[in-house]
């Protein structure tokens, strides 16, 4: 019998051997004594304890092909595990089906990955009939291509509009097809996961006048391929609206906020492992099923989840709803303003997507009125990691103070529904108070009603009420009402 640890023992492919007996690898054991597979170290005599095995699975021995990992191909490797790699390559390559049986191996996989899915998932549904559907081991984005035996894009073309009107003339007259390019951060790791087949991308970089930042007495004016970067180091960005300076520099890693766009952050696709899973044929892809409310769902919804669990990750559109944020968006029909509020759409309105952007239609300017003297905002929000992480959840608020007592406020929760999701219950409670301790659990509690906790993520209620309480806190400080 192996030894694990944890409700997935017993459960360990080839990216997990065993690392020594117990806890710790002996100091005088031996290269020649180590099994293959085993854990390698530098040469020298020191003791390091062995990580618990973890329940990510990699392909198994017996050639049969076990649940790869997914949300995000992050793996913690060591510099001195060189080799892996292509070691995870070859693995790929061994047990890489077309599909019957369980799920492929994750092409990214480098050994111990933080999220993976379990096993124990139930039969597959598919209906060859449907017209969202296919046989097993065909999906309805596209075929797989195969070279070599490695699975390989499918072939597409790039637009270069120098304008945007030339962008949306382009993307409406290939709409079913075509896709809009800004940062790619978002967009190409769905191509590489055909989550996303487009036989078009219509790359908007080329387009001047849309990554600036105009301040003026109205408010800010953000260009939607402003990078999450420049949003947060703008001197007037982190002088007038610190919080969406706060919430734009905890995004991702330095590298990907040097890339990724403002307009591309509140536009992104869920990250739910079963939506980005190309062997999950879930809701969003046209399937019956949300594997999520009866599967892993620690990272997924509390609120609004009877129909789908995909939480919304974007950390600036909390903060936008909280600034009261407007976006412009151009299309062939010309160019409409629409309040963040009314930007987002939930499952229950429409399953395929998560905003009102219709094809052909782009994101680009966002407009953010000026906040009153006497108002504080802050955001704050919980990883699992302080880089390249998404957030757990997070909470957002704005309050403007008369005197000692709150006249406005705005309480924004993310990463626990399928939209940012404003808590007026909150709001009420804030109004007309001063904010005490008394106050501040109170608007906490109501934030929460309403919860559908699910059976893994029951621990986002306490993150959500530690969180909101030192938004409230911080916010109260810089208005100079507490």
């Amino acid at each position: 019998m192996r030894r694990g640890r944890g409700r997935y023992r017993d459960r360990r492919g080839p990216c997990h051997q065993s690392r020594g007996s117990g806890g710790c690898r002996q100091v005088d054991q031996s290269d020649a004594s180590r099994e293959p597979g085993s854990w390698r170290s530098e040469s020298g005599g020191w003791i390091r304890a062995s990580r618990a095995p973890h329940h990510g699975f990699s392909g198994g021995a017996d050639g049969q092909s076990q649940p790869r990992n997914v949300q995000a191909p992050r793996c913690r490797r060591l510099p001195r595990d060189r080799g892996g790699a292509l070691r995870c390559l070859q693995r790929q390559e061994q047990h890489l089906g077309d599909g019957a049986g369980r799920t492929t191996h994750r092409r990214y996989c480098c050994g111990g990955c933080q999220r993976s899915l379990r096993c124990d998932r139930g039969a597959d549904h598919r209906d060859p009939h449907h017209p969202a559907q296919g046989p097993r081991g065909s999906w309805p984005q596209g075929q797989r291509h195969r070279q070599e035996g490695r699975v390989a894009l499918r072939p597409f073309k790039i637009a270069f509009p120098s304008s945007v009107d030339q962008a949306c003339d382009v993307a409406g007259d290939n709409f079913a097809d075509a896709r809009l390019l800004a940062g790619g951060s978002d967009l190409l790791t769905s191509i590489k996961e055909r989550i996303e087949v487009p036989d078009l991308l219509v790359d908007l970089k080329r387009i001047k006048g849309l990554d600036g930042i105009a301040f003026d007495e109205k408010g800010i004016t953000i260009g939607g391929l402003c990078t999450l970067s420049d949003v947060a180091a703008h001197e007037k960005v982190r002088k007038h609206y610190f919080a969406l300076s706060e919430a734009t520099e905890q995004a991702a890693t330095p590298q990907i906020r040097n890339v990724a766009t403002i307009a591309g952050n509140i536009c992104q696709r869920p990250r739910c492992w079963y939506f980005r899973s190309e062997d999950y044929l879930c809701l969003k892809k046209g399937g019956f099923k949300c594997y999520a409310r009866w599967g892993e769902n620690e990272y997924h919804t509390i609120f609004d989840n009877d129909f789908c669990c995909a939480p919304n990750q974007s950390n600036v559109a909390p903060i936008l709803k909280v600034y009261d944020g407007t976006l412009e968006i151009v299309s062939t029909s010309g160019t409409r303003e629409v309040e963040i509020e009314d930007f987002f759409t939930g499952p229950t309105d429409d399953i395929s997507r998560e905003n009102i952007l219709e094809p052909g239609e782009v994101v680009t300017r966002i407009h953010l009125p000026t906040p009153a003297p006497s108002s504080g905002c802050a955001y704050f929000e919980a990883r699992e990691r302080q880089s390249f992480d998404w957030a757990l959840a997070s909470a957002s608020v704005r309050l403007t103070f008369s005197g000692k007592k709150v006249s406005d406020a705005r309480v924004v929760l993310g990463a626990v529904a399928p939209v940012p999701l404003r808590r007026r219950a909150s709001e009420k409670l804030l109004v007309g108070n001063t904010i005490s301790e008394e106050t501040i659990d109170a608007a906490c509690k109501a934030a929460l009603e309403g919860a559908i906790l699910l059976e893994h993520n029951a621990y986002k209620s306490k993150l959500v009420e530690g969180l909101l309480a030192r938004a409230l806190r911080a916010a109260a400080e810089r208005g100079k009402g507490g």
